[in-house]
């Protein structure tokens, strides 16, 4: 799970920021204050999810099915969720960006709190499946 956390990491990285390189700013459009707390609020996020980078990729490794067949397959399905989250807080920061650039604000704002609610899922799901459909550390 580690090399798939890796990659998906990096190919968000990567599509995230030919996204913002190649989103232009629509002419005419000034920042308000929705805009302006929505920038330093990413700054904010990025911070947050570079410092719980390093626990979730702990989880997502925590996360190894313990059943074979179809018990198996809904624990993979459940692991591969859990070690997505990054590649949603990326995305979601590189969205909130580009959105803002093309002037919706209330969007860009929402957009960027995918991450938290990414993280907040996979906790949740990882509480639930942790001895069930995840084999545990003992």
């Amino acid at each position: 799970m580690i090399v798939y956390v890796v990659l998906s990491t990096l190919a968000a990285l990567i599509s995230g920021m030919i996204l913002i390189v190649r989103t232009k700013r629509v002419e005419g459009i000034k920042y308000g204050v929705l805009d302006k707390v929505g920038l330093a609020l990413n700054a904010l996020l990025l911070n947050v999810y570079l410092i719980a980078f390093v626990p979730f990729t702990f989880i997502g490794l925590l996360c190894v099915p313990e059943y074979s067949g179809l018990l198996g397959a809904l624990g993979y399905v459940m692991a591969f969720i859990v070690n997505s989250w990054s590649l949603v807080f990326c995305l979601g920061l590189a969205f909130s960006v580009v959105l803002r650039k093309k002037g919706k604000s209330k969007l860009s704002f929402m957009v960027q709190f995918m991450g938290l609610v990414a993280m907040v899922v996979s906790f949740v799901i990882f509480a639930l499946c942790y001895e069930s459909l995840f084999s545990s550390l003992n």
